[in-house]
């Protein structure tokens, strides 16, 4: 993470399940730091207040969608509403067209931590 990015880390995903399972693969990773999840509870509304929150105090905000046409388009939402904030990256599962929550139940327990890819 750049040091620039101080703050508490945000975590926003589809889904409550998502945010959870995004919480115990940072636990299970080791990192330290204060992180806030968040979640569009599968609505497809952008938490925008706290979005806007995060980027106010420096933070770097970690958008965990899935890799189908629910993730891209919040994805797509999020660089609309945020077209030029370099603090906003996107993290998938490294397989496309799963969960992050089916992903990390996978490839935690054999691996010890899931991978997560960041692009756009």
């Amino acid at each position: 993470m750049p040091e620039r990015y101080s703050a508490p880390q945000y975590h926003i995903t589809e889904s409550p399940i998502d945010g959870l399972s995004r919480a115990a693969l940072i636990q299970r990773a080791g990192a330290g730091g204060e992180f806030v999840f968040l979640s569009t509870d599968g609505h497809g509304e952008l938490p925008t207040r706290q979005i806007d929150e995060g980027l106010a105090r420096q933070a770097l905000v970690h958008c965990g969608f899935d890799n189908d046409a629910g993730g891209n388009k919040l994805w797509a939402q999020v660089k609309e509403a945020y077209p030029r904030a370099e603090a906003i990256v996107r993290e998938r599962p490294p397989s496309g067209g799963q969960g992050l929550e089916r992903c990390a139940t996978r490839h935690a327990g054999a691996r010890g931590g899931a991978r997560l890819e960041t692009g756009g």
